[in-house]
């Protein structure tokens, strides 16, 4: 328990390094199904779920989805690359862009092209 408070902690506190960020957001709008995203280097992240709800907590953030979002939330967290087409679960593809468009807002992923 009082490692998992201190790992908590640490991620909590760790400053986003965030290459790119200004980049990323003046890109956001161009963001299609061919768009190739990859999780930040060295960032910390918990995957964890309640009655109703999946959370990924990262840096000092916690997003909130539900539980049906959870295998396109998987998509992320499992491969360091991949396009927003390959964002696995139920969602439309209007539904993969605005979820990739919010983990790229939110400092989580990064655009390395933006059509692959």
């Amino acid at each position: 328990a009082l490692l998992q408070h201190r790992q908590d902690h640490y991620a909590a506190n760790k400053r986003s390094e965030d290459q790119n960020r200004f980049k990323d957001s003046v890109q956001l709008s161009r963001l299609n199904l061919n768009s190739v995203l990859s999780r930040r280097k060295n960032i910390l992240f918990k995957l964890y779920r309640d009655d109703k709800n999946v959370f990924v907590k990262f840096y000092d953030k916690r997003l909130a989805f539900p539980h049906f979002a959870e295998p396109s939330l998987q998509t992320f967290l499992k491969f360091e690359t991949f396009a927003i087409k390959e964002i696995a679960g139920s969602l439309t593809n209007e539904e993969k862009i605005n979820l990739a468009t919010q983990f790229v807002q939110e400092g989580f992923l990064t655009i390395k092209h933006l059509n692959a």
